[in-house]
C-alpha cells in the first residue's frame, strides 16, 4: 500500500512541475522489486523425470496404445499411484514440454483442440470458457512434437487428454482435482528421482512450464532477439519482457560466467615461462613432466655454493619445469 502511495504522489508532483516551472518537488525513490530465479529443471534432470515416470508406468507410456488398451491399463479410484495415471502423467509433462501450457490449460485441453497442419506440423487451439476472450493458438518448436502428438492422440482421440477419467464440474473445470493429482504425482516421481537434490518447493507443476521454457531458450539463443522473441512469446500465452526477466537474464548471466572462466584458463596457461636461477636449478632431474630433487643435487649444490656463480645478466632460461605446473 505504502509503495502504491509513493508512486502516486510522485505522479502527483510530475504533474505540478508543469504548472510551476523552475520549483524543484521532492521525489520519493523509485520502488523496485527484487526477482529471484524460478525454479527448473535442468536437461539432465529432465531426462531423468521422464525415465522415472516411464519406469512407473511398466513402460506403457511410450507405446503406441489403442483406446481400449490405454482404458484396460491398471488404475484405482482409492490410489493415485496406479499405471494408468503415471501414463496420464507422462502424456502432460509432454504437453507443456512441447506446448508451453499454462496450469489452467492442463484440465481443459481436448484432443479437438488440435490440427494437424501438414509438414509434421501440428497445432492447438486454446479455447477459453468466457466467450469474451478470443482462441489462441500454439504449436510445437521442438521437432518431436509431431510424433508425440501421433502417439497421444492414438490412445485419446477425443475428449479430455489429461486425466480423462476425473470428472469436471459442468462450467467449472477449475473445480476438479486434475491439478491436484497432477501435482501428487509429480511431487512423487520427483522425491523419488531427485530425493534432496532438488527443492521440495520446486515440486509443482508451474515448474515444468519453467522448464520447458527455460531449455528451449538455452538451445536455441536466436529465440532471445526480435522478432522471434515476440512470436515465441506470444507462442507460449506470455510477453517478450517475461522472458526476458524470469530466463534470459540468467541465461545471460550463467553464460557469461562460464566464457570468464574459460577466458581465464586460456589466460593462465599463457603466461610466461618463470626465469629459474641456475643456481636453484643445479643437477636437478627431470622425469616424465615432473621435477625430482635427488639428494646427490642438494649435496653437489651445497659443495657448489658460493664457487660458481653466473656473470649477472648470464643466468640461463630453463622453460616451465613441468607440465601443469601452474
Amino acid at each position: 500500500m505504502k509503495g502504491q502511495q509513493k508512486t502516486l504522489i510522485n505522479k502527483l508532483l510530475a504533474l505540478a512541475e508543469d504548472d510551476f516551472p523552475g520549483h524543484a518537488f521532492p521525489r520519493f525513490p523509485a520502488i523496485s522489486k527484487q526477482t529471484k530465479q524460478v525454479q527448473h529443471l535442468t536437461q539432465k534432470q529432465w531426462d531423468q523425470l521422464l525415465a522415472a515416470v516411464v519406469d512407473l508406468s511398466l513402460d506403457s507410456a511410450r507405446q503406441l496404445l489403442d483406446p481400449d488398451e490405454y482404458w484396460e491399463l491398471e488404475w484405482s479410484k482409492s490410489n493415485r499411484i496406479n499405471q494408468r495415471n503415471w501414463v496420464d502423467l507422462y502424456d502432460a509433462l509432454l504437453l507443456e514440454w512441447f506446448f508451453y501450457l499454462r496450469a489452467e490449460d492442463m484440465y481443459r485441453i481436448k484432443s479437438e483442440w488440435f490440427r494437424d497442419q501438414g509438414n509434421q506440423t501440428v497445432i492447438c487451439n486454446l479455447e477459453t470458457t468466457k466467450k469474451d476472450r478470443p482462441i489462441h493458438q500454439t504449436t510445437h518448436y521442438r521437432k518431436d512434437g509431431f510424433r508425440f502428438w501421433e502417439r497421444l492422440h492414438r490412445r485419446k482421440p477425443s475428449g479430455y487428454l489429461v486425466l480423462p477419467q476425473i470428472d469436471r464440474p459442468e462450467g467449472n473445470p477449475a473445480d476438479s482435482h486434475v491439478l491436484k493429482t497432477l501435482n501428487y504425482l509429480l511431487k512423487h516421481v520427483m522425491e523419488r528421482t531427485f530425493g534432496d537434490e532438488f527443492p521440495a518447493t520446486g515440486r509443482k507443476w508451474t515448474t515444468i512450464r519453467h522448464t520447458a521454457f527455460r531449455l528451449t531458450l538455452e538451445e536455441d539463443p536466436a529465440l532471445a532477439i526480435p522478432p522471434k522473441i515476440n512470436s515465441f512469446a506470444d507462442n507460449g500465452h506470455t510477453s517478450p519482457d517475461q522472458l526476458r526477466n524470469t530466463y534470459l537474464r540468467y541465461i545471460d548471466a550463467e553464460r557469461t560466467a562460464r566464457g570468464i572462466r574459460s577466458g581465464a584458463v586460456t589466460q593462465q596457461r599463457s603466461i610466461p615461462p618463470l626465469i629459474v636461477d641456475q643456481r636453484a636449478t643445479t643437477d636437478t632431474t627431470i622425469d616424465d613432466g615432473r621435477l625430482r630433487d635427488s639428494a646427490t643435487a642438494m649435496a653437489s649444490h651445497r659443495r657448489d655454493h658460493g664457487r660458481s656463480r653466473p656473470a649477472p645478466g648470464t643466468a640461463r632460461y630453463h622453460g616451465p619445469v613441468a607440465a601443469g605446473w601452474w
